[in-house]
């Protein structure tokens, strides 16, 4: 379609190049023949009227063609996340994490799993809680203070704020969290903290529904989800999304 636009603002010009050229106004003439010249000559611009109106519709027509396609595209297609490229496995910090500690870098993954599916399930940014999850630690390889070594990370490779403001909220210590993707983020960093811990000490024949319900309602009673935005209805939906998803695995 630019092609099409191009090409008639191309011969918009031509044509009125070729018309100022013929114009008899510019042609050297003597006393004598200038009024056979201009009569000759004369050009009637009110025949280029049609030619000029069909590039000028032309072009409209192709703008509005444009700008239509684009909008039902927006509408058809959601437009792709900002915070994808920062989930990807290779982007720089997540890479080092993973060469690093496998041990944060797969915590970091399950806690991203479970986080994104959540908040899907309440229509929340699920990629923005994919992200905050996957940089929630990764201050761990680096520092005894892994909150601010985090924070650190994040900015020196300029992510966007909201990322940050999960690595600060994850675990309460700093603030509770402010929004409903940091409050996913830390309810998800609780239970597969405590799966983790489950593991280590060999404690895996526990009702893993009863531990999930426990875990959810002592976070709820503490008010450390006050801030979130989260409704009580969110809540239950967040509950049941990980019990699907953390009973149909092994604690092993």
């Amino acid at each position: 379609m630019f092609k099409v636009i191009i090409v008639s603002i191309v011969c918009l010009f031509v044509c009125l190049f070729v018309f100022q050229q013929l114009d008899p106004r510019v042609q050297p003439s003597n006393n004598n023949e200038s009024s056979l010249i201009y009569e000759d000559n004369k050009i009637d611009y009110f025949m280029m009227l049609p030619g000029l109106l069909q590039i000028f519709v032309t072009i409209i027509i192709c703008f509005l063609v444009i700008v239509g396609k684009k909008f039902i595209d927006i509408r058809k297609k959601p437009s792709k996340s900002k915070y994808v490229n920062y989930c990807n496995e290779d982007f720089k910090p997540i890479a080092e994490m993973r060469d690093t500690s496998l041990r944060v870098f797969y915590h970091s993954l399950e806690v991203a799993d479970l986080s994104a599916a959540a908040a899907s399930a309440i229509n929340a940014d699920a990629m923005l809680a994919r992200a905050g999850a996957m940089y929630h630690d990764i201050g761990k390889t680096m520092s005894s203070n892994y909150v601010k070594a985090g924070v650190l990370v994040a900015k020196e490779y300029n992510l966007p704020k909201e990322i940050i403001d999960i690595i600060e909220e994850h675990n309460g210590k700093i603030r509770k969290p402010a929004s409903k993707e940091a409050a996913i983020v830390y309810l998800a960093d609780t239970l597969a903290s405590t799966r983790d811990y489950m593991m280590k000490t060999g404690n895996q024949k526990m009702d893993e529904k009863k531990i999930i319900d426990n875990i959810m309602m002592l976070r709820l009673d503490s008010e450390m989800l006050d801030e979130s935005g989260l409704t009580l209805s969110d809540f239950r939906e967040i509950k049941k999304t990980f019990i699907e998803i953390m009973c149909g695995n092994e604690w092993k």
